[in-house]
């Protein structure tokens, strides 16, 4: 797009696709910091006092609440741009694997407590690998067991912070 036509453009939210998009995140955020607490069970408790030094609450509303910050500061910049459909140029055969990455997140989220964390972070890491073109079996192995296990370990030694752990435990 030229400058003159970017000059033309006036700051607007009618018939702006990004714009509904930045807004409608902005309201899942809203409604994912309200629903947290509903959704995450208390920590265990032993000797009368709690697991962990954080809540277990915190770190989803924190991803919620930079959610809504990030889409409400690219909602501004998307009507100071103005209106238009970001997605027009985009090739079909991209459209379908973005699609097929979040129906895998999706099925990872809806793996995460009964498989725990460990064993829905190895399988996900593995099946996106694999469904993004990563043959590489050194790669797969490292990414694949590798993150999940460093993440894991971060998050209930050092952050004190328990994630499901599933079936494996």
């Amino acid at each position: 797009m030229s400058q003159a036509e970017n000059h033309d453009r006036r700051p607007s939210f009618r018939g702006n696709v990004e714009a509904y998009v930045l807004l409608a995140l902005m309201i899942l955020s809203v409604v994912f910091i309200i629903l947290v607490p509903t959704q995450i069970p208390e920590p265990k408790i032993a000797f009368g006092r709690a697991l962990g030094q954080m809540p277990p609450t915190f770190f989803p509303r924190l991803a919620a609440a930079g959610l809504f910050v990030t889409s409400a500061a690219a909602l501004f910049a998307s009507i100071r741009r103005g209106g238009g459909n970001p997605f027009a140029g985009i090739d079909r055969k991209v459209l379908l694997q973005l699609g097929g990455v979040i129906v895998i997140l999706w099925l990872f989220a809806l793996a995460f407590v009964p498989l725990g964390y460990w064993a829905s972070g190895i399988a996900v890491s593995l099946i996106l690998s694999l469904y993004l073109g990563n043959r590489n079996p050194i790669t797969l192995a490292i990414l694949c067991v590798g993150v999940p296990s460093a993440i894991y370990f971060i998050f209930t030694r050092y952050l004190l912070i328990s994630l499901p752990e599933g079936i494996l435990y």
